[in-house]
């Protein structure tokens, strides 16, 4: 019976997303555009948008990590991580704020590892407010896949819009399975006038495919792994960041793993080559695909990242990487 529904569920997916995929072989992005949002629902997402619960828990003295479950109506439900200064949530003082959009079941690890800066806001997009039942239902997974975009374009539009951030300090991060999703979340967003300060793409590429079977195959069977990767890659050609790169516009940083295994060369050169700039390169010479225990990647990552916002929109030149192994070979493109 799993099977069965997971089955129905995905090929209607793969029915609803026909339309913009034919639409994006004749290079027509804005209809694309136009033609997710519609299949997105997310005008009725919007009105639907809410909060159902906030959980706050205090960081020693100075700091905060807030708990915001949402619920928007076709979206589905999801979940932001904000870690701020205490009480930030009633402040009317802009901060610089950086959003985080990294892997399935990153938890708050990353906020903790990028925390620096006592006065910044850190956002973490977390897919589901249910990540075990993504484990344990096929189905789930896949509708959640489908409802990436609209929960991220939510995420951030609802996140700009608090007093207490500044949209002249509002950086955005997508790392690995993040930076698949956020080139088409983003155009859309700056369809409809949304701005941003910087793009930064840690550990992707392009090419949904192999990355998704290898998060799949962490917590399903061979067999279902690849299943589910025929099915989504299917349903998710339209959100491919191969055809939002070359038109998203913004400062942009890339941060590559010289052996990353997820995002193979061809897929990260891919990125390199079609993403507008300006932008900046780093590809860590020796580094693998990053996960939270792994040092050398982690702390040449947050190294490089606070260097980055701290320069804001001005000049800005790569920290010295002291980690042997993961040497920073730079461009500027």
């Amino acid at each position: 019976m799993k099977n069965a529904l997971f089955l129905l569920v995905s090929l209607s997916l793969v029915a609803a997303s026909a339309g913009a995929a034919s639409l994006l072989e004749q290079n027509a992005e804005s209809a694309v555009l136009k033609r997710l949002r519609e299949e997105l629902k997310i005008d009725d997402a919007t009105r639907a948008l809410r909060i159902e619960k906030l959980e706050v828990k205090a960081l020693g003295e100075k700091r905060e990590l807030v708990t915001a479950s949402f619920e928007a109506g076709p979206a589905g439900r999801f979940r932001l991580l904000l870690q701020g200064p205490k009480d930030f949530l009633k402040s009317t003082a802009p901060r610089a704020v950086l959003f985080i959009s990294a892997g399935f079941y990153s938890g708050t690890r990353h906020l903790e590892l990028l925390s620096g800066d006592e006065d910044q806001i850190l956002i973490g997009f977390e897919y589901s407010d249910d990540t075990k039942g993504l484990i344990e239902r096929p189905e789930q997974f896949a509708r959640t896949v489908v409802q990436v975009p609209a929960r991220l374009m939510l995420s951030l539009r609802w996140a700009q819009r608090q007093p207490w951030a500044d949209p002249s300090r509002f950086h955005i991060m997508g790392i690995s399975l993040g930076t698949l999703y956020l080139p088409v979340t983003l155009r859309m967003l700056q369809a409809e006038g949304f701005d941003f300060t910087s793009y930064i793409s840690a550990f992707g590429g392009v090419g949904i495919r192999h990355p998704l079977y290898e998060v799949l195959r962490l917590s399903f069977g061979a067999n279902e792994s690849r299943l589910l990767t025929e099915l989504i890659s299917a349903v998710t050609t339209p959100y491919e960041p191969m055809w939002y790169l070359p038109q998203l516009t913004g400062r942009k940083l890339i941060i590559h793993g010289g052996r990353d295994a997820v995002f193979r060369d061809s897929s990260r050169k891919d990125l390199d080559r079609l993403a507008g700039g300006p932008k900046m390169t780093c590809t860590l010479i020796g580094g693998v695909h990053i996960d939270l225990w792994k040092e050398k990647e982690v702390n040449a990552t947050v190294k490089i990242l606070r260097a980055w916002l701290k320069s804001e929109t001005g000049p800005f030149s790569f920290p010295q990487i002291e980690d042997k192994g993961v040497d920073c070979v730079t461009s500027t493109l």
